[in-house]
């Protein structure tokens, strides 16, 4: 069962959710085995937003020879889902996920040293 099938249920959705920060989500479209898509990963937010969270942080797969994203090809994915959230008028806080203390698929990286040093440069981040 997918997370995403979660969303396409057709249980009553929570009216409110206990928290209002989701620190670990795939809905950066396209780049792992999250959100297929910017529609649907808009879809989820609006949905998000409804259950009372304001603040995401995007945190996309990035394990060596599964998911092989890095800072740069992540950073169109981003910018697109940011621009999709503004056009949809969702208030939503949307954050890389910028903590390097939190992204261990990192460590089995090539290119482990380069993420850390991009990923304290942009710490708390938003996109």
């Amino acid at each position: 069962m997918s997370i995403f099938s979660l969303f396409k249920s057709s249980r009553k959705e929570p009216q409110q959710l206990p928290f209002h920060t989701d620190i670990h989500c795939h809905l950066v479209p396209g780049v792992d085995d999250g959100s297929p898509d910017t529609a649907t990963s808009v879809e989820i937010i609006e949905r998000m937003k409804g259950w009372g969270i304001d603040r995401i942080f995007l945190s996309p797969h990035v394990t060596q020879d599964t998911f092989e994203n890095t800072p740069e090809s992540l950073a169109g994915p981003y910018a697109e889902l940011k621009d999709a959230v503004k056009a949809a008028d969702i208030d939503m806080e949307l954050h890389r996920h910028a903590h390097a203390d939190s992204i261990e698929e990192y460590m089995s990286s090539r290119d482990f040293k380069r993420h850390l040093k991009y990923f304290d440069s942009i710490r708390n981040d938003k996109i």
